[in-house]
């Protein structure tokens, strides 16, 4: 029956049909490999490897030269992707390669690990080969390949939130085939490369690059003294106590300090061995804690471990780079300009000590060593003497203008007025043979926050009576 147009009949069986691409589409959806790939839970088996990493009590800021062997099967595009572990004090994370997903371990059993996913991100396919490492409980991930081209964004993965663009100074391009970490200075030293995809051309062109995590401000710092090193090292070990990274190529393994560009070459031969094992391919997984550094060999079986200390390394005459011109040109200006200031400032000082010493204060000095009262003194004592009979005392104020100190700081109107109230009162027991001080210092009835000084009437009439009052000397 057609009503203005309308089969019901045939509207039945387009509704059939639609339900059956539905159906059709969800199954094939469901068992594809992108669909697994979405999983929010993995049981990992446990291997020597992350039951180390997982068990420790220490953050593991970076783990370099990570083995090719997907910890849980990941798939995108036909093909696995690299998996990057990275351990803080929040727990064990495995980062995916060029997506931005986050699994983080949850629980282990006795021959699993369990491992949930903590974003939501949805591929991003921008960061491959990028600086991935741990700063203050965060996530990160610097740089990387991707759409043609190599970028210097650094982005930030916080528990509970989602991956943030950090903004910074500048940009300099760069990935993961050379960096050094060192999460207590957070400071993160890495190469510059063209935006280009990374090529022989672009290679040459490198710089050293010092990011501080805390102001988020890119520095050159120069350029590397030895390019090959930084171009295609067999390895490196991040290390942290050492204040650099370990850089292996054609079997020496060297040291390169950041914070000194100091350059060494390790020459403990038994370090050196256990590290290279059977080459390039024999050390993975590495990584360095409280002065040991740990790897494993190619068959996972085992985590090895070495203790390493600076002396096991021999200083080079060599920088790790050489620095930037413009900064050069900046020291140049800075410690001309250094010196000129440290002169102004040691004659200004001396100046303003020279005009400390008032005619009355110069007057205190050059009476150092008299026991006779001066001038200067005598004129005090009547002053307190004249406000004492009164009942008032003299106030902290009144010494002050009555010494020349009224426009001085009040560090060195305390430590003059101190000074000369000690000496009359010293001069005065050895002068008058008496026990007691001359000048009494006691709290204002008036506000008991303050003190004023005063000389009692019995010892005026005995500093009166005597002839050191008089002529002020012996």
């Amino acid at each position: 029956m057609d009503i203005f147009g309308f089969n019901p009949l045939n509207h039945r069986m387009d509704s059939n049909k639609n339900r059956l691409k539905l159906f059709i589409f969800m199954t094939f959806f469901l068992l594809s490999p992108f669909s697994y790939s979405l999983s929010q839970t993995f049981r990992v088996p446990k291997s020597p490897l992350l039951d180390t990493v997982y068990n420790s009590p220490y953050p593991i800021s970076v783990i370099s030269n990570l083995n090719e062997t997907p910890y849980f099967p990941f798939h995108l595009n036909n093909q696995n992707w690299k998996q990057i572990l990275i351990k803080n004090e929040n727990g064990l994370y495995i980062l995916i390669n060029g997506t931005g997903q986050v699994y983080k371990a949850i629980a282990q059993t006795d021959k699993q690990i369990i491992f949930q996913r903590k974003d939501s991100t949805f591929f991003m396919g921008h960061n491959f080969y990028a600086i991935n490492f741990s700063w203050n409980r965060d996530l990160y991930s610097l740089g990387g390949y991707g759409f043609w081209r190599v970028n210097g964004a650094l982005r930030e993965f916080q528990e509970g939130r989602e991956w943030s663009v950090v903004r910074l100074n500048k940009e300099f391009p760069s990935s993961n085939d050379y960096y050094c970490f060192l999460p207590d200075e957070s400071i993160l030293y890495y190469l510059r490369c063209y935006s280009n995809e990374i090529s022989n051309e672009a290679q040459e062109k490198i710089a050293v690059i010092e990011l501080n995590l805390k102001t988020h401000t890119n520095t050159v710092l120069g350029y590397p003294a030895f390019p090959e090193l930084a171009k295609n090292p067999n390895f490196i070990i991040n290390t942290p106590s050492l204040k650099g990274v370990l850089v292996a190529i054609n079997g020496d393994i060297y040291l390169h300090q950041f914070p000194y560009n100091r350059c060494f070459r390790l020459t403990n031969d038994k370090i050196k061995n256990m590290l290279w094992g059977g080459g390039s391919q024999g050390t993975q997984n590495t990584f360095e804690m409280n002065g040991k550094i740990y790897f494993t060999r190619d068959n996972q079986d085992k985590v090895y471990s070495v203790s390493i200390q600076l002396n096991d390394f021999q200083l080079l005459e060599v920088p790790v780079y050489i620095r930037d011109s413009n900064q050069v040109k900046l020291y140049l200006w800075i410690i001309p300009l250094v010196i000129l200031l440290s002169g102004t400032i040691i004659w200004w000082r001396k100046k303003i000590q020279n005009g400390m010493r008032t005619k009355d204060t110069m007057v205190l000095l050059e009476d150092d060593h008299s026991i006779a009262f001066s001038e200067m003194e005598k004129e005090l004592i009547e002053l307190i003497i004249g406000l004492s009979k009164h009942g008032k005392g003299a106030t902290v104020e009144e010494i002050n203008r009555k010494m020349g100190l009224s426009r001085k700081s009040l560090e060195i109107q305390k430590k003059f007025r101190s000074e000369i109230i000690n000496r009359i009162n010293h001069k005065f027991k050895v002068n008058y043979n008496h026990e007691q001080e001359l000048i009494q210092r006691i709290r204002s009835l008036e506000d008991r926050r303050f003190f004023i000084y005063l000389i009692p009437n019995k010892l005026e009439e005995i500093y009166k009576n005597h002839p050191f009052a008089q002529f002020g000397g012996n």
